[in-house]
């Protein structure tokens, strides 16, 4: 699947970072050299120079994502989280079709505090979210990952109209078959949702209103073609920059509310 080899790979370095209170913030001018691989490839990870410029400065229980700000959220906050070119393009990330298939680690070197983000994701969202593409194509392959243990043991909503039943290898997973139902989810009790790539999903739930943030992992790379996140014809939104890091590697982190 798209997003799994990038993820697998990344968790695994974020995995071994962390100590038994998860993933801890590397400082700037942490030691640089170290060579990281995977079965993906990929490669030259090293600890460089983080250059930070954070907005609102947090403690870690006031991530956007974290429980203490889940807590004061009404209804259950719905997150899309992507890899993106400059040009907005979130196809084929670790593989798949597109020409530049794989442009997380192909074209961009691996810094690891890049995404460190994706832990605190896996270990702080209650329930994860995907289009029927997505599902098909991490249902498969996710439930037999330790890497993914957090998401498979999570619930899991399908959107869509055309599935017949869920993968009985991946549970809980429920199908959603309209807006409507996603909009009566997010007024339930429990945490954050996460939407995992599904863009053409993405693009239904930012028209009906239902995203209330954006995690993106901005790759200096321009594409030029592909599917994007945000529809050419869609309709307007105004964000609010909540936090963001850039990387030596090119990559920037943006998180952004959206303002209602």
């Amino acid at each position: 699947p798209a997003h799994t080899a990038v993820v697998v790979a990344i968790l695994r370095v974020v995995a071994s970072r962390a100590g038994n209170e998860g993933v801890q913030r590397v400082e700037a001018g942490g030691s640089g050299g170290n060579e990281h691989r995977s079965g993906v490839g990929l490669a030259r990870a090293g600890s460089r120079t983080l250059h930070t410029s954070i907005l609102r400065r947090r403690s870690r229980t006031d991530h956007p994502s974290s429980p203490a700000a889940r807590k004061v959220t009404p209804m259950r906050s719905l997150i899309v989280t992507e890899f993106m070119s400059l040009d907005g393009v979130v196809e084929s990330p670790g593989d798949g079709d597109h020409p530049h298939a794989g442009w997380t680690f192909k074209d961009v070197d691996f810094v690891p505090e890049a995404y460190e983000l994706k832990g605190w994701e896996q270990t702080e969202a209650s329930a994860m979210m995907m289009g029927r593409v997505s599902y098909q194509a991490f249902a498969p392959v996710w439930p037999s990952m330790a890497e993914f243990a957090e998401y498979n043991s999570m619930p899991k909503y399908v959107v869509s109209t055309t599935l017949a039943e869920t993968d009985p290898g991946w549970t809980p997973t429920t199908i959603l078959r309209s807006m409507d139902e996603v909009a009566a989810l997010k007024q339930t009790e429990g945490g954050s949702i996460l939407v995992h790539g599904s863009a053409t999903l993405a693009q239904s739930l930012l028209a009906a209103g239902l995203v209330d943030r954006y995690h993106l992992l901005v790759f200096p790379l321009i594409l030029g073609s592909g599917k994007r996140l945000f529809a050419e014809a869609g309709d307007f939104a105004k964000l609010e920059l909540c936090e963001q890091e850039s990387y030596d590697n090119g990559i920037i982190k943006a998180i952004y509310d959206v303002v209602r």
